[in-house]
């Protein structure tokens, strides 16, 4: 691992420049990469015509302190992501176990009886005014019990109370009828 020698961050092996300060790290090949670019950037001053200068004791020169080199960014399409690791699930706990539903093999329950009795009634009077709806009444009643769901139960009953309803009307528009005529078609058939 490089560590920029401007800012200290430290940078992944085969980094040309430092992710923290973007200066180029030294000691790359990278480094000497960006030094050469930088300098084929700028333009060389032309050179001076050398002046003859007398020859004096020469001093001994210190070397002039490493000035930083302005950076030059290298441009890069794909910049470095970082990777996404998913969560990994616990397979140390105990999972419970598995079991899959059981079919219901039992027969279908009956339903529960129901009271008749009123109804009853009303279909033996049905048939006493008015002989075949009454009977058909008569038929659904004692038919209610004997049902295997529900729904049919309700059907059974509807039924039963519609024949009792026709068997009603029909039987008392007669009794209007043989009032209103002294006697009706009876007496005559009769007598």
């Amino acid at each position: 691992m490089a560590v920029c020698t401007n800012c200290g961050t430290p940078n992944p092996d085969g980094s040309k420049f430092c992710t923290g300060c973007g200066a180029p790290l030294v000691g790359t090949e990278a480094a000497a990469a960006a030094a050469a670019a930088a300098a084929a950037v700028i333009p060389e001053a032309p050179a001076a015509p050398e002046i003859p200068v007398p020859a004096e004791p020469a001093a001994p020169e210190a070397p002039a302190p490493a000035q930083p080199e302005s950076p030059v960014p290298e441009l890069t399409l794909n910049p470095p992501q970082p990777t996404y690791t998913p969560p990994q699930p616990d397979f140390s706990a105990p999972q419970p176990a598995y079991t899959p539903p059981q079919p219901d093999f039992s027969a279908p329950q009956a339903p529960a009886p129901v009271a008749t009795g009123g109804l009853l009634a009303w279909a033996i009077i049905s048939i006493l005014l008015c002989l075949f709806p009454g009977i058909v009444a008569l038929l659904n009643v004692l038919r209610v019990n004997k049902c295997a769901t529900v729904e049919e139960q309700q059907r059974a009953l509807s039924q039963a109370r519609t024949w009792c309803i026709v068997a009603t009307v029909l039987g008392g528009l007669y009794l209007i009828y043989t009032i209103v005529t002294g006697g009706g078609a009876a007496a005559r058939l009769l007598g």
